[in-house]
């Protein structure tokens, strides 16, 4: 009797233990699912979101017509020659980075447009290097898609020096 009971009890553990989920999963999650979608954040020159020497944004464009504008004040008392690296990491889209410099409120560059990104080549940089920028320029960075195809993410880095 007390096997048969012990039996029973074992039995009954491991069924519902079949059953039971884990709390984690609740639905399958893959690293793209995590990363959140940026929309309707820095899409125009006006709306240019800042960006920091060094930094890298991995960010993603939503169609063919979305662009993405960042921007630095050189505020550091003396003019900087700048550069900007734009990574596609998928393997349908190329994209393309431009820049805009502002010199005073009403006196700008016209916008720059690097060579684009190579399909499927996520090595292969936009990239804008040597850029002066004065002292108390703005730099404007823009990225947009030269083919789309999918939504693909992106890597921008942007970083600025000075020769002494």
């Amino acid at each position: 009797m007390k096997m048969k009971k012990l039996f029973s009890i074992l039995l009954i553990s491991a069924s519902l233990m079949t059953v039971s989920q884990s709390v984690f999963a609740d639905s399958p999650v893959n690293e793209v699912e995590v990363i959140p979608y940026v929309i309707g954040l820095g899409d125009t020159k006006t709306q240019a979101v800042d960006i920091y020497d060094g930094q890298e944004l991995n960010l993603f464009l939503q169609s063919a017509e979305d662009e993405d504008w960042f921007k630095w004040t050189n505020n550091t008392g003396k003019g900087q020659f700048t550069y900007g690296f734009l990574n596609n990491l998928g393997p349908e889209n190329t994209v393309a980075l431009g820049i805009v410099i502002q010199y005073t409120p009403s006196r700008e560059s016209e916008l720059l447009i690097a060579e684009p990104t190579q399909k499927g080549n996520p090595n292969w940089s936009s990239k804008i290097r040597n850029v002066y920028v004065p002292d108390g320029a703005t730099l404007y960075l823009r990225v947009k898609a030269d083919e789309y195809v999918n939504l693909e993410q992106y890597m921008l880095s942007f970083g600025y020096y000075h020769l002494d």
